[in-house]
């Protein structure tokens, strides 16, 4: 997926599934022109800079990529439970990159989501939800993990500021468990898990600026 002036182009392959100037759209085409009910990830790449709405989400379905070369600004005013990256009830989504600025309620939402172990080759072939995560002055939580097991946010690195990351969990649901938390700076944040009851989760090598860990022990 590439930007040229203020149009976006998606392409699978050959065939030109979207070209226009909504950058949510072009997403949404890309990621549905990916082969429906499959077992193994595929990926979306996108190249350039551009604009979503703070009300609306790009929601990714099971064994999906997504990589952003680029910057997300997010405008408007925010409505609950939209993302900017969103994934429910799904296993093996895999965010390589991602920067996002400007007002989104969350910068990725995840929702009982599972993830398959990382494949022991080299980093390229590693399933983390969310490889290199950069996150600035986002609306509510940068990061929302909501009962999910196996994920790992910031396998490589990452940054983080003015938005917290949450580990949280709805009582409806077994706890978020096998989270790991790791290799990121956090700036005027937070990271936070509460309730307390989910297992084996990790926080490790991360460096703290002006920010808290409140996390379960």
């Amino acid at each position: 997926m590439t930007r040229a002036g203020g149009t976006w182009t998606a392409r699978d392959g050959g065939t030109t599934v979207y070209s226009g100037t909504n950058l949510l759209e072009a997403m949404r085409r890309a990621v549905g022109s990916l082969t429906p009910g499959r077992t193994s990830m595929q990926r979306v790449v996108v190249r350039g800079s551009g604009e979503i709405n703070a009300n609306q989400s790009l929601d990714l379905p099971s064994y999906t990529g997504l990589e952003v070369c680029g910057t997300i600004t997010v405008v408007g005013t925010p409505t609950a439970d939209n993302a900017v990256v969103r994934a429910r009830n799904v296993t093996d989504v895999d965010v390589l990159h991602l920067t996002v600025t400007g007002s989104p309620y969350f910068g990725v939402f995840v929702r009982n989501g599972t993830k398959h172990p990382s494949r022991p080759a080299g980093p390229a072939a590693r399933r983390d939800r969310a490889r290199c995560s950069d996150r600035a002055q986002t609306g509510s939580n940068a990061i929302l993990i909501e009962n999910c097991t196996n994920v790992t946010i910031a396998a490589r690195s990452g940054s983080l500021r003015d938005r917290d990351i949450r580990i949280a969990a709805r009582a409806e649901f077994p706890p978020s468990s096998n989270i790991t938390i790791q290799n990121l700076t956090v700036t005027n944040s937070a990271i936070i898990e509460r309730p307390c009851g989910g297992g084996n989760n990790v926080f490790r090598n991360n460096t703290l600026v002006n920010s808290s860990l409140d996390v379960c022990r």
